[in-house]
């Protein structure tokens, strides 16, 4: 949250930033800046509104990041379809999804059943392509390096981010969150059987593209609407964050793909 006011009677310039949600800077404090003639005052109120325009650019930054899918997913248990109006997610938004897009704070009170993850085992029986270039990407590896990490490197890494690490890194919620697909989800990870759980390990098609369940049931010429096919910037910055991804370039990766296209596509 980002409270700016102007004091009519001294000229004082306040601001607040505060808020509970992932991701909002944490804590809450006020400055005050006040308004003096001559040389000092101007230097003071140029400092002033610069440093309001920072506050109200990390604002806009946060607010952006806010409203993205992961986050609010994997900390209420919501479905896709709670805020989208097609089931695996997309720009389509309901209602609900209007308020928190408008409002942060509003968070849909229930949820709307939706699509179910059903694997990436399940994907590539029609998108073989697709699937066989993805396994050459770092994201099909997303819970080996996990699994891989040392113990204190998780820990420096936990501390970064100020996340709490509970156990190992391959096991913990704070890291799982962007290391698996559709995590305490319905169908999501971890599976319900060895070859399930393998085919959500790591950042696999269901994880950008929404889960897939209608997509794999829907007649052929209603299979685009049930899937997510556009995957915007926010989206990726969810775990791509600057802390973890400081030279991510969001046009950069998708001119490169992270599978094969169809050229139709």
């Amino acid at each position: 949250m980002v409270d700016v006011q102007k004091d009519c009677h001294d000229d004082t310039v306040r601001f607040r930033i505060g808020g509970p949600h992932r991701g909002a800077i944490r804590g809450s404090s006020w400055h005050r800046e006040y308004d003096h003639p001559g040389k000092q005052g101007a230097r003071m109120r140029s400092h002033r509104d610069i440093r309001i325009m920072a506050v109200v650019a990390v604002a806009a930054v946060w607010a952006a990041s806010a409203m993205a899918f992961p986050k609010l997913a994997d900390s209420t248990k919501r479905s896709c379809a709670t805020c989208h109006s097609a089931v695996a997610g997309g720009a389509g938004l309901t209602e609900a999804g209007k308020a928190y897009k408008a409002d942060a704070t509003k968070v849909p009170a229930a949820n709307v059943e939706g699509a179910n993850y059903v694997s990436s085992n399940k994907c590539k029986t029609c998108h073989l392509k697709e699937y066989k270039s993805w396994l050459e990407t770092p994201h099909a590896k997303g819970l080996a390096t996990l699994s891989a990490v040392s113990a204190e490197k998780a820990a420096e890494i936990a501390t970064k981010l100020g996340v709490k690490l509970e156990g190992a890194a391959d096991k913990s919620e704070a890291c799982l969150q962007c290391h698996v697909t559709g995590h305490g989800q319905p169908g999501g990870y971890p599976g319900a059987d060895s070859t399930k759980t393998a085919g959500l390990s790591g950042v696999t098609c269901e994880n950008c593209h929404g889960p897939g369940s209608a997509h794999v049931a829907a007649a052929k010429e209603a299979k685009k609407a049930a899937i997510n096919g556009k995957i915007g910037e926010n989206f990726c910055k969810q775990c791509h964050t600057p802390t973890m991804s400081p030279k991510f370039d969001h046009a950069i990766y998708v001119a490169k793909g992270l599978h094969a296209k169809k050229v139709t596509e």
